[in-house]
């Protein structure tokens, strides 16, 4: 929610949170096809991610459900990432216009680094929104307990 105050659009769902036990994406899907059922949905994925969606739990329907926006970004030394764009979710039916290549700019800082620096005390506040980055360290997300 603090890293998109800005976005007047945009609608942070906590349903994920809410929900007891496991929580899958196909779950998520249906539940916003249901609450909104003339809406396009667009699911944001890496192309890490992209390249094991078949394993993903009924993934085939999530296909179906949502349009899937893959951000396949180069590293920072301007290589692009392991990404196959004539088969970008490799082992499903991709019917025409249910994929869209996102690409992005190389970025220096994965999630992963942003938590390493955190649990190590490094300074974030370049990374991520401030208002994040106060409330990481303000929690003391990411840092074990000593």
């Amino acid at each position: 929610e603090l890293a998109f105050a800005g976005l007047p659009e945009v609608v942070v769902d906590d349903r994920e949170l809410r929900r007891d036990g496991p929580t899958y994406t196909i779950d998520t899907l249906t539940e916003l096809r249901a609450d909104w059922p003339q809406a396009e949905l667009f699911l944001q994925i890496g192309a890490d991610q992209a390249a094991a969606f078949h394993i993903w739990r009924r993934a085939q329907d999530i296909v179906n459900l949502a349009i899937i926006s893959i951000a396949a970004r180069a590293d920072v030394s301007g290589a692009a990432t392991q990404f196959d764009i004539e088969d970008p979710l490799p082992g499903l039916r991709v019917p025409p216009g249910r994929v869209r290549v996102l690409p992005l700019p190389p970025m220096p800082h994965s999630a992963t680094e942003v938590r390493r620096r955190a649990a190590a005390g490094l300074a974030i506040d370049h990374l991520v929104a401030p208002a994040v980055a106060g409330y990481i360290a303000k929690h003391h997300l990411y840092q074990s307990a000593r």
